[in-house]
């Protein structure tokens, strides 16, 4: 949502809902580091981003309104409605999808040996993998965690994408964990990261939906994820992924990723399943909805 959509477009896609995270921020139930001048003032930045946000979002969702609204989950649109009331209820649900010729299982002959060799990764090494930015957001302190406690110390974990990596790295040398960690810029080949991993770890706080989770299941790998992330609507609990009542539950966590390091059968078996479960989200019936809201709004204006 762009910051002229309200005024100038008929029709609005949202991809946040800026008042829930803002709340969840407030409450610091996702909790922005600030102990540094960097912090502090990156901190500060992102709180003025973000009422400003909230502002611009009431335009659009808080008030009654002739123009069309789409949110990518229901999980979404009940928070919607949750903090702007009934004049939400008519917002659309079209969820986003997976480019699944890009991200499949047939990558991981492909591309698995040498990204573990370009990172030093050993083929008997487990690994676990987590993608995305907004690290605070989406639970990486919560993975690290989880990592110490593993049993197993062989097991290695990637995290791709952009972060405060200073800080996440000082944490896991506090939990004795830095050796195991690699982290990776954002990368634009990220299916021969799916393709290195054996398990998608993603305890995210606040998740609209999940690009990533759709990305890894496409790829046929086992996810573990949170309730609250908008693409757990998609997954059947034990059966194409395993879910998290609560992410910041580190006991809960850790027993799901040990269950998955346990049971090769049981990963392959989910990793089947949540590959068929992501076949059915297909971008060209994202496009089809979409059109039909667009085609929708143009003939009322020619009305």
């Amino acid at each position: 949502m762009g910051y002229d959509c309200p005024f100038s477009a008929d029709v609005i896609t949202s991809h946040f809902c800026e008042k829930e995270c803002l709340r969840l921020e407030k409450t610091n139930i996702i909790e922005i580091p600030h102990k540094g001048a960097s912090q502090k003032l990156k901190a500060l930045d992102h709180r003025i981003y973000r009422r400003l946000s909230v502002f611009i979002e009431g335009l659009a969702f808080g008030r009654n309104s002739s123009k069309a609204r789409i949110v990518v989950s229901e999980r979404m649109k009940e928070q919607f409605v949750h903090h702007y009331g009934s004049v939400a209820e008519s917002i659309i649900v079209i969820p986003n999808a997976v480019d699944f010729e890009t991200f499949t299982p047939a990558n991981r002959p492909l591309y698995r040996e040498q990204t573990r060799q370009k990172h030093g990764i050993s083929r008997n090494n487990p690994v676990l993998m987590f993608a995305g930015g907004d690290w605070e957001r989406k639970g990486v302190r919560y993975l690290i965690e989880a990592l110490s406690l593993l049993a197993s110390t062989d097991v290695k974990l990637l995290i791709v994408g952009s972060g405060d990596e200073k800080f996440y790295g000082q944490l896991a040398e506090q939990r004795q964990a830095k050796e195991r960690i690699l982290f990776v810029p954002h990368s634009g080949n990220l299916w021969e990261y799916y393709a290195a991993s054996d398990i998608f770890v993603f305890p995210t706080i606040y998740e609209p939906f999940g690009l990533s989770i759709v990305e890894a299941m496409a790829s046929g790998l086992p996810v573990i994820t949170s309730r609250s992330a908008g693409a757990a609507d998609l997954i059947t609990d034990g059966v194409d992924g395993l879910l998290l009542n609560e992410p910041s539950d580190i006991n809960d966590l850790t027993a799901k990723i040990e269950l998955l390091l346990s049971n090769a059968e049981l990963r392959k078996t989910m990793g089947e399943h949540a590959r068929k479960t992501a076949e059915r989200l297909s971008w060209d019936w994202v496009a089809e909805k979409t059109l039909e809201v667009y085609n929708s709004v143009l003939k009322g204006r020619g009305e």
